[in-house]
């Protein structure tokens, strides 16, 4: 049913035989593509691009505060002022 199964001696070996030692580097090489390269990519291609988006964001934010004090630097002085 599979072919890298095989049965010697009466004991079955599966997903242990192979017909090539070329076969065997393959299958190799394209699970650890596919099951670490390929993850790793896209966990830091999405966590590159979330941090694209929160810089942008925090530009945008920014360029939107006014001139003078702002609300942080109030409620220090506020904070101040009564003790």
């Amino acid at each position: 049913m599979f072919p890298t199964t095989a049965v010697i001696d009466g004991t079955c070996y599966a997903y242990g035989i192979w017909n090539s030692e070329t076969a065997r580097v393959v299958h190799f090489v394209w699970s650890f593509v596919s099951f670490y390269v390929v993850i790793l990519l896209i966990c830091v291609i999405c966590y590159w691009r979330i941090l694209a988006v929160i810089r942008r964001q925090a530009r945008v934010m920014a360029g939107h505060s006014a001139p003078g004090l702002s609300t942080g630097h109030l409620s220090v002085q506020l904070v101040t002022n009564y003790d």
